[in-house]
């Protein structure tokens, strides 16, 4: 059943941005306060997806679903996922719930293997929240391996255009053991600049995350704990897929007042790099 949101209303979905679209002939880059036509619900033949992974307790996609509940025909946009092939009982009547307003709900997947699962088809936005490998100094160190093979298997069901929201802890404390911040320290576990920028990604907003979606609650892998019960410290970076490379200069002169800096500033490779921007407590209505 194809989804029946209206064009007006999906526009407050995806907001205005700079989009870069492309031809076989030409390339341009133009800023349009409507969406391009691959976004457009009312094209049949192109209908607006949206790819949610590792969402734990489904308390996102309830959220998502609460926040645009006047978008007629929203969750049959969505598709849901969780790594783990079994629920928690608790957690049974939420899908249950969100399957009668259309979302379809897929357990067993892995976002790193995305592309492959979903071989074929395209999400306009591709949706991750707060990945938690573990507790160990060792578990998040292997797990940043992650965050990499998360975007480069997005990229393989999105176009020019389409978005990965990454939502983060970006809490402001110092990390007396590590010597800097934890913000600094959560994007260097989930190297989301190495991420984006190898997989042809520009980084288009930074903003608040928990007020967004109060009823969301992050859920550890095989538990029902909470590795980040304040959501207040979450920021969700929005990412823009381009036709070009992009390179460490694009962020030179972002007007965005996005920028890349580096934990040493003697060492600046992309493992080292973290993001930095002037919109961290910006609650922007665009998606």
């Amino acid at each position: 059943m194809e989804p029946t949101i209206k064009k007006q209303k999906i526009e407050e979905y995806i907001g205005s941005s700079t989009i870069c679209e492309s031809d076989a002939k030409t390339t341009t880059t133009t800023t349009t306060t409507t969406p391009p036509p691959h976004l457009n619900t009312n094209n049949k033949k192109k209908n607006f997806k949206i790819l949610l992974t590792a969402e734990g307790n489904f308390s996102y996609t309830k959220s998502l679903l609460d926040r645009y509940s006047h978008l007629k025909g929203f969750g049959e946009s969505i598709t849901a996922t969780e790594y783990t092939k079994q629920l928690d009982a608790s957690i049974i009547p939420v899908t249950k719930q969100l399957e009668e307003k259309g979302v379809k709900i897929m357990l067993g997947v892995d976002g790193r293997e995305i592309g492959q699962i979903f071989k074929g088809e395209r999400f306009n936005i591709i949706q991750c929240n707060c990945p938690f490998g573990g507790s160990s100094e060792r578990d998040r160190d292997e797990f940043k391996t992650f965050t990499l093979e998360f975007f480069q298997s997005a990229s393989e069901l999105q176009k020019p255009g389409d978005r990965i929201h990454f939502a983060l802890d970006q809490s402001k404390g110092y990390w007396k053991e590590r010597k800097t911040f934890i913000y600094i320290e959560r994007q260097r576990e989930n190297p989301i600049v190495k991420g984006s920028i190898n997989a042809n990604y520009k980084l288009i907003r930074k903003r608040r995350f928990g007020e967004r979606y109060p009823k969301y609650r992050h859920k550890k892998t095989y538990s029902n704990e909470s590795f980040l019960k304040d959501t207040s410290v979450i920021r969700e970076f929005v990412f823009e897929k381009v036709d070009h490379l992009v390179l460490l200069t694009d962020y030179d002169d972002d007007v965005s007042g996005h920028q890349i800096k580096y934990k040493d500033k003697n060492n600046k490779d992309l493992d080292n790099a973290y993001f930095f921007c002037s919109t961290d407590d910006e609650d922007s209505d665009d998606d």
